[in-house]
């Protein structure tokens, strides 16, 4: 079950075996033989793992409950990091994210846009740009299908 969630977990983020690799200090053949079922991660590293994905090691190690389906991964990796990130958020972090919430699904696709802008006019990381531009045709496609 390992290998199947990590795959999965590490397509929803539109990574590679070599992008998650490289943010978890490890070698592509590592994520590979994880994915494979070859090999099973440290404690470390399913730590890392269950950190970087804000997914509990239960859950990676197939022992929690949920589906394997995309969607319910990615909507329990949503809450997951929800509840994960609230302890750190300020006020006006939560008033932002209850106003975004609120908003109809082809407004936040029009905001999420803007943000792509707005990151493209500026010497950022594009790895924020990309992850902005899969949450908007998501949303788009959310949109489409309504």
């Amino acid at each position: 079950m390992f290998d199947v969630r990590l795959k999965e977990l590490r397509e929803l983020k539109g990574l590679t075996q070599k992008d998650l690799a490289h943010k978890l200090n490890l070698t592509q053949s590592t994520i590979a033989y994880y994915e494979s079922g070859k090999k099973l991660p440290t404690v470390d590293t399913l730590l890392s793992l269950a950190k970087f994905f804000y997914v509990s090691t239960d859950f990676l190690l197939g022992l929690s409950e949920g589906s394997n389906s995309p969607d319910t991964l990615s909507q329990n990796n949503l809450n997951e990091a929800t509840n994960y990130q609230t302890s750190t958020l300020t006020s006006e972090h939560r008033k932002i994210l209850r106003y975004f919430d609120r908003l109809s699904t082809e407004n936040k696709e029009l905001i999420i846009g803007k943000m792509i802008e707005l990151y493209k006019e500026q010497p950022i990381d594009s790895e924020i740009t990309r992850e902005l531009e899969r949450y908007r045709l998501e949303l788009l496609s959310k949109n489409e299908s309504v």
